[in-house]
Order: C-alpha cells, then structure tokens, then sequence
C-alpha cells in the first residue's frame, strides 16, 4: 500500500476516533490486513493509540479494538484558546471543580448500582471520551489506570485537569479518591479509590 493510505487511515481517525479495524476497512474501502498492517506502522511511530475492549463490561461476539490518534500527532491550537478561557492561576481550582460537576452530569451511570459495575462504566465512559482506562483491585481499594489523556499536551501549564477528573471519579463512585500519580512524572495517570476511612 502506498503512502497515501497512511494518510487517509490518520485522517479518518482524526474525524472519527475512536475506530475499529473493521470499521477503517468499510469506510476506507481498504482489506483488514492492510488496515492492520497500516495501524501496526503508525503505532510503531507514536501516532496512534489503542483502546483494549473492556473484558468486565458484556458485549455480544468478541469485542474489538479501537484505535485513536494520540492527542500530540495532529497540530493543534488548543493551548492557546485554553489560556485564555482559563482563568488566573487563584482561580483555577475554584474553575476546574465546577467543570467536573457540569462534566458528570454528562456520565450515564445509575448512582444505585454496587462499585463493580460503577467501576465498569466508568471506565467504558472514559474510553468514550477519549481515556484509555481500566481499574484493578488493590488492598486498600481499586486503581483506576489511564494510559491516555485527552487533556495530556495541557497539564503542564493547567494540572487543574488532574483535579477535574479525580472530582469525576470521586461524584460518580461516591467514595474519596486519591489522586496517586499523573503524566507529568510518569507514562500513566493513576487515582485510588478508598474503600475505608
């Protein structure tokens, strides 16, 4: 395959992330194979990332991958208009929380469920939006893991979105969260959900 087709398979996925190989192959009018070749080269490259099916959550027949490029590969503007709809660094705490009450509004998760399937949704509800995410038991309470951010190129100048999420987190599970590690100092962001006082 040529060049060409790497740039159709990032430009699809720009405009329609995440998506399945299925789905590029239908659209692209592309066979799997080369769809996978292609998906195989760009992540090699850093460009793309993959969102594994969350096994926990019951899908019928065998849930696929989704690949979605990561929030770095394509030129952007953000940082600059964040600057300016962000307010001065005194405010920004007050901002972020009232952004992770208007943004959990938007979460479809039934406050009456037990943890497990809160934490199963959540973690379907991240990877819609965008975070490769999954959870795993611990002593002290179950990890919730995310391997991207959507908000990733902005935490160095506004880590208020680290506070954002963990207030996510912490309204739809109804337990205290602490948040363990970010991207800022490591390849993954990490919040604990504590089960006991």
């Amino acid at each position: 395959m040529s060049h060409s087709s790497i740039e159709e398979i990032t430009q699809f996925l720009s405009n329609h992330a995440p998506s399945t190989v299925f789905e590029l192959s239908k659209n692209l009018n592309l066979s799997k194979a080369d769809i996978r070749y292609h998906l195989k080269k760009l992540r090699r490259l850093d460009v793309i990332i993959s969102i594994q099916p969350n096994k926990k959550y019951p899908m019928r027949g065998r849930p696929a991958t989704r690949f979605t490029i990561k929030p770095l590969a394509l030129p952007n503007n953000y940082a600059e208009i964040v600057k300016i709809l962000i307010p001065p660094i005194e405010k920004q705490e007050k901002f972020f929380m009232n952004l992770s009450r208007s943004l959990f509004t938007d979460f479809n998760i039934y406050q009456d469920m037990n943890l497990i399937h809160k934490m199963n949704d959540l973690t379907k509800e991240l990877n819609f939006r965008n975070y490769d995410s999954r959870w795993e038991t611990r002593k002290k309470g179950p990890i919730i893991i995310i391997d991207n951010c959507p908000y990733r190129a902005l935490l160095h100048e506004f880590p208020g979105f680290c506070l954002m999420d963990q207030q996510i987190i912490s309204q739809i599970l109804s337990r205290e969260v602490e948040h363990l590690q970010s991207f800022q100092e490591s390849s993954n962001c990490r919040f604990q959900i504590k089960l006991f006082e």
